[in-house]
């Protein structure tokens, strides 16, 4: 569906919220989720019965601030201490890093906020280990509060470019909606720092962190009933599409070629599959389907993949096929899988042998799947043959200093 998450936040909002909003009302929906924190502007434009039309007075921004950031500082947190444990094998360490992370920290992380009197020390233990990890009240504080300060700076941007564009607009709300932003801890310090705007968010905890899915369907719902989507579907203004490798060809001639020593092939890097074209209207619920293989040590305990979302402006005929650093593609962000996944037990085994040495590696055939909408582009991915192992995707956006100058190249287009 054409929304980005703080539009279909924002349709939540409007319907399920108990506020009636008046036509010329402008408010700031921000969707804190898990990856990315979404910011927008809308006005109501018109209200008539159950129908609500509401219009942007600003492009949906996002940047890359949610709860993960928050469970990557406690992993990282927690791999420290597992590392100075006897016992606890160093291989091993990161494994139960990521699980304790994504188990028993998630309790605690989800219910901050809520419990005033909350032990100032709180220890988690180690699966399989007389072990315990242990986390303060004040480091987990701190790991919000890095993330919060940054939605605040992000908030007071747009009310300052408001202010300075649309200086006729007055702004009423601050809408609070996504994962993070269901966090009690969270919704407190958005009250207290936002005191000349009312804060709103839902009465029920549950309802925040689904206010995307929920208003997507409300905007389906009022656009089958009213042929009319609560915030008007427009056209993608530019092309988008990733960085890959291919096995080096007659047509990479005077590019750079770089020899991969595990299945000792020579490929031709940062190479543009293009997903969607520039004035293409997105189709409802399609996505875009494509298979890359990848090659992957067989020493690794686990293994991480990333690949760079490129963009460009220029017309159909004029896309380069490669990254040539002449400006007409540029790097938007990149996009990193979970560290915590064993890929070499998904592919298959191949070997490799020269004088002397004997490599052994696995190909994994990986189908990545693009939808994308209205200032939106989602990525999914599985292993193929694998469905019960889906990719979990990170995020990182150009407000990171390194992102502009590195590129992220692993999956390779053509399956040899």
């Amino acid at each position: 569906m054409d929304l980005t998450e703080g539009e279909a936040s924002s349709v939540f909002t409007a319907k399920l919220l108990d506020h009636k909003f008046q036509e010329g009302e402008s408010f700031i929906v921000c969707d804190a989720g898990g990856g990315t924190t979404d910011v927008c502007v809308l006005q109501v434009k018109r209200v008539q019965d159950e129908m609500v039309e509401l219009e942007l007075l600003d492009d949906p921004k996002a940047i890359a601030v949610g709860s993960v950031d928050i469970d990557d500082m406690f992993e990282s947190r927690a791999l420290e201490q597992l590392r100075t444990f006897i016992g606890i094998p160093q291989d091993e360490a990161m494994l139960l890093a990521h699980q304790i992370t994504r188990e028993d920290f998630q309790t605690f992380k989800t219910g901050f906020g809520e419990v005033p009197d909350l032990s100032r020390i709180v220890y988690l233990a180690v699966p399989n280990s007389t072990e315990r990890i242990q986390l303060t009240r004040d480091h987990l504080k701190d790991m919000f509060d890095s993330q919060i300060r940054q939605i605040f700076t992000f908030i007071d941007q747009e009310i300052s470019f408001l202010r300075t564009v649309r200086p006729d607009v007055t702004l009423s709300y601050i809408f609070l909606a996504g994962g993070l932003g269901s966090s009690k801890y969270v919704q407190d310090e958005l009250v207290g720092h936002y005191t000349r705007l009312k804060v709103l968010f839902a009465p029920v905890p549950e309802d925040l962190p689904l206010a995307v899915c929920k208003g997507l369907v409300i905007d389906r719902l009022q656009f089958f009933s009213n042929n009319l989507p609560v915030i008007p579907i427009r056209f993608s203004n530019a092309s988008y599409g990733i960085l890959c490798k291919e096995i080096y060809q007659k047509k990479h001639a005077g590019q750079q070629s770089v020899k991969n020593d595990l299945d000792g092939k020579k490929y031709a890097e940062n190479q543009i599959d293009w997903f969607v074209l520039r004035d293409e209207k997105p189709l409802w619920r399609h996505s875009i389907t494509k298979l890359y293989s990848l090659i992957v040590d067989t020493a690794k305990v686990t293994d991480s993949w990333s690949f760079s979302v490129v963009r460009s402006t220029l017309e159909h005929s004029r896309l380069p096929t490669f990254l040539d650093g002449k400006g007409g593609a540029k790097v938007m962000c990149h996009v990193i899988s979970d560290s915590g996944t064993s890929l070499h037990d998904c592919g298959t085994i191949q070997k490799r042998r020269l004088i002397g040495k004997r490599f052994v590696y696995s190909r994994v055939v990986c189908e990545l799947s693009a939808m994308i909408g209205v200032a939106k582009m989602e990525f999914t991915g599985r292993v193929v043959g694998y469905d019960n192992m889906p990719q979990v995707f990170k995020v990182q956006w150009p407000a990171d200093p390194q992102v502009e100058d590195s590129v992220c190249c692993d999956l390779i287009r053509s399956i040899p």
